[in-house]
């Protein structure tokens, strides 16, 4: 990373920094992780790498959460699930969709939680990755193993039929207007024409907020 950044590679670092922030994120150094994606997400920024932001404002969103900052969390999903939504980008949406089960599962939403890592789950992406049976899967299970068996059973076959650009918009209007439960009940999300103010508008309420 430092030879990329002498050379001014902004692309190479960007990943760099990225793939340093999802390691961070894993290895429960949720402060790290936090800096190092919000420095990539510039950085993809800057070059008008909008799917790779989407990514990295996913990686925020897990960072964010672990560190108890659910509205935070809840902002940086929405964010990057639009993103995806907005540019027909598959990796950011995969990236933020287990985020989201995990956010309405601590929300008491958890046949819904169930559906969503349900529809994540069904690409090789998630459902191969250590990384999310560590950070996310495990704790979907202690969450969801109150319901009985047969309900989460269905509620995986209702999620596995979804189609990933219909769900996004429907988590980005439900987690954004959820007002019942006190873990989002703060949320706002930014409305945005294209990815860059979206963007834009996101980090200048992080640093207002700071």
């Amino acid at each position: 990373m430092s030879i990329a950044r002498e050379v001014g590679d902004q692309g190479t670092s960007a990943f760099a920094l990225f793939v340093l922030g999802w390691v961070a994120v894993a290895e429960g150094a949720f402060l790290e992780a936090r800096e190092l994606a919000e420095e990539s997400a510039k950085l993809y920024q800057e070059i008008g790498e909008w799917a790779e932001v989407g990514e990295t404002l996913a990686v925020l969103g897990y960072a964010f959460r672990e560190l108890r900052q659910y509205a935070q969390a809840n902002r940086h999903f929405c964010a990057a699930l639009r993103m995806a939504a907005e540019l027909r980008a598959f990796l950011p949406a995969l990236y933020s969709l287990p985020g989201a089960a995990l956010l309405l599962a601590e929300a008491g939403e958890l046949v819904r939680a169930v559906e969503v890592y349900a529809l994540a789950s069904r690409y090789a992406f998630v459902a191969n990755s250590r990384w999310f049976q560590d950070v996310v899967e495990s704790q979907m299970s202690v969450a969801v193993a109150a319901l009985p068996p047969d309900v989460v059973a269905a509620a995986e076959e209702r999620g596995k039929t979804w189609d990933v650009w219909q769900a996004a918009a429907e988590l980005i209007d439900e987690l954004s207007k959820a007002k019942r439960k006190p873990l989002v009940a703060d949320m706002a999300v930014a409305e945005s024409p294209t990815p860059a103010h979206a963007f834009e508008k996101l980090f200048a309420q992080d640093i207002a907020s700071e």
